[in-house]
């Protein structure tokens, strides 16, 4: 076997057990019990969701594969979701070879935008300010932001914290993302 056969077959497996991380974290995510357990979900589900999306055939070829160049998380309108975020990073050490957190004050740097408990008329301000920049994958957690625009966001279902995907707005900007996780999701039609 080839090297380059040996690699895409360590590519491969490595992303099924990622998956495979995930679906069961998806499942097995606990009842948190206060805001800081809550924003730790969040940012592991971001995390671990990053490695299932394919950024658009516009985006240079580095920022399409997280394993070789960091992206930029920005958090819009919460120090304490941002707080959580550095620390499940750091934790995890894929801080510095993966992402970096970043305050929402240059648009143009951000991958990956949070919008967290944002009020509507500045959310909506905020994402007419970031269509005309490259893709920007989104994420927010206010009830009906997924029909407003935002690609995926967290609602609390039964105590747990699950996702709906904004399928029509993420291929608009053209995103795309595993299957297996559209599977797990549930699929709003928004813009």
């Amino acid at each position: 076997m080839s090297t380059q056969n040996k690699n895409k077959d360590h590519a491969s497996s490595t992303r099924i057990r990622m998956l495979v991380y995930f679906v069961a974290f998806v499942f097995a995510t606990s009842t948190f019990a206060d805001v800081k357990k809550e924003y730790e979900v969040k940012a592991a589900f971001i995390v671990k969701m990053v490695s299932f999306i394919t950024w658009p055939e516009s985006t240079s070829a580095q920022t399409k594969d997280i394993s070789s160049e960091r992206l930029t998380i920005c958090i819009a309108d919460s120090k304490q979701a941002s707080r959580k975020f550095r620390d499940l990073l750091l934790a995890n050490g894929v801080l510095e070879k993966h992402f970096k957190v970043a305050p929402l004050n240059d648009l143009e740097e951000c991958n990956v935008l949070f919008v967290s408990k944002m009020p509507k008329r500045e959310y909506l301000h905020l994402l007419s300010n970031i269509e005309s920049l490259g893709p920007i994958l989104t994420f927010s957690d206010s009830p009906g932001y997924a029909r407003q625009g935002v690609m995926v966001n967290f609602y609390t279902e039964q105590q747990k914290i699950r996702f709906e995907i904004n399928w029509n707005k993420m291929k608009s900007k053209g995103f795309a993302i595993s299957s297996r996780i559209l599977k797990l999701a549930r699929i709003i039609d928004g813009d």
